[in-house]
């Protein structure tokens, strides 16, 4: 899939400007990306024209791209073999990373390997992973140190100092592939020395201080690595700047910032949005809700604090800001770093014996999400969205497939808040979780203690 789409359609949004910092440093040796523009490097693996838009200038003068280098530095040795392709296949292989990571990440939480599996599949497929799989947006890169981190912050057991390791030097990309990631970067550390230390639990100032001397060969492990990346970055943004602030990549009174807009619409484009809403493309999400009910419900441990956490913090960075959406591109392309734990709380439902509408909804959702992904292909956007305030994937099925205005009931924050249709689907979305939240009597005596006891989950309360 990903070496047709790469043959049949030319990179677009910030994707061309990510591989022009990997042209700059493959051909010039340098950051100054200005020379890539100017002659025209990029027309190996563009069809258009490109210019200066996507950099800021610094103090020395040089054109310097707004976006991390991370990503086009990581991905640089296949890009040198085979351009664009070998850019894209990186990022395929760190698809393919997530969604092993996802299997997983949830056998490892208990969850039966069948549900785990289904879950992945429909993640690999119905889900934006699916889109951005054959992109080179950093996000998916973010998205696969989570449930990498996750797996091994809730692992049972000793971690090795093999995996500390990996996890410091993942943790300490982060800021490498996007500024905005170091939040992420200090939660996830955070995280990782609570597993350490305290094994997930809580504990006494006292005692926190006395495991942290018995344990401070595993907290070098986990952190000199990256503390070290951290520092190469400050002295980059230094060199780069004359300032360790790496927000002067944007310049100043950018839009990006975040804090700089209210909230609401950013957080309901999120999820409901026609064009960028996770809920609308991918449906399948929305048994996230249920699963995360349940599981706040039945107490399964430091997941879920640990993830609302990490949700509540990240999406403070973007929801209040204008571009929330992240401009030209697939839907969830911000929310995409979170995505992983949500397929926790969807095996989560599905694993519970007494909910007998979650694996139907689960086939229905998972279905529709794959169909759309592979619809988008054949869309002239191929699936990306411009804040038009029409689905360009949704139009293509009411001009092709079904000829109804699908488009004039689905919520839209392009050109203001239909309040009522926001109402309205919030009252379906209430209305889809409460279904499959249902119990079945007669499913849970034909349950045996035996199968309940194999699943490695929690029982529910009566």
């Amino acid at each position: 899939m990903a070496v047709w789409y790469a043959h049949t359609t030319w990179p677009t949004g910030d994707e061309p400007h990510y591989l022009v910092i990997s042209q700059t440093l493959l051909k010039y040796h340098s950051l100054d990306v200005a020379r890539t523009y100017h002659n025209g490097d990029y027309l190996s693996f563009y069809n258009g024209t490109l210019d200066l838009s996507h950099t800021v200038t610094n103090q020395q003068g040089r054109h310097l791209t707004v976006h991390g280098i991370g990503g086009p530095i990581l991905w640089l040795p296949l890009f040198a073999v085979a351009g664009r392709i070998g850019a894209i296949l990186f990022m395929t292989g760190v698809a393919l990373l997530v969604i092993v990571d996802i299997f997983r990440f949830l056998v490892e939480q208990g969850i039966r390997r069948t549900s785990a599996a289904a879950v992945a599949g429909f993640f690999a497929a119905a889900t934006p992973f699916f889109a951005f799989a054959h992109l080179t947006f950093v996000d998916l890169i973010a998205a696969w140190v989570v449930i990498y981190l996750f797996r091994k912050i809730l692992k049972g057991g000793q971690l090795r100092k093999r995996e500390l390791g990996t996890s410091s030097v993942l943790l300490g990309i982060l800021p490498w592939v996007h500024v905005k990631f170091t939040v992420v970067e200090a939660l996830l550390l955070l995280f990782l020395l609570a597993r350490i230390v305290a094994q997930n639990k809580a504990m006494p100032v006292r005692g926190i201080v006395t495991a942290a001397r018995y344990h401070w060969r595993d907290i070098c492990w986990a952190v000199l690595p990256a503390a070290a990346l951290g520092l190469g970055f400050e002295a980059f943004t230094y060199a780069t700047w004359n300032s360790f602030n790496p927000v002067l990549a944007y310049g100043t009174g950018d839009r990006t910032f975040p804090l700089t807009a209210s909230p609401f619409r950013g957080i309901l484009g999120t999820f409901l949005d026609q064009e960028y809403g996770i809920f609308i493309s991918a449906p399948v999400l929305v048994l996230a809700i249920p699963g995360f009910v349940l599981a706040v419900r039945n107490k399964v441990g430091p997941v879920n604090l640990y993830f609302t956490i990490l949700a509540v913090c990240y999406l403070a960075l973007f929801v209040a800001r204008d571009d929330w959406e992240g401009g030209w591109t697939p839907p969830g392309r911000f929310i995409l770093v979170l995505l992983p734990i949500f397929a926790y709380y969807v095996g989560y439902v599905l694993d519970r014996p007494k909910r007998f509408l979650a694996w139907p909804a689960f086939w229905t959702f998972g279905v529709m999400g794959t169909a759309y992904n592979l619809v988008s292909l054949r869309t002239a956007s191929h699936g990306f969205s411009a804040g038009v305030g029409q689905n360009q994937t949704i139009v293509y099925v009411q001009q092709h497939l079904w000829r109804m205005p699908l488009t004039h009931y689905l919520p839209s924050t392009a050109k203001g808040i239909d309040y009522a249709m926001v109402v309205v689907w919030t009252f379906v979305i209430a209305a889809v979780c409460g279904l499959v939240l249902l119990r079945s009597p007669l499913e849970g005596q034909k349950v045996s203690s035996l199968a309940r006891a194999s699943s490695g989950l929690p029982r529910e309360n009566s």
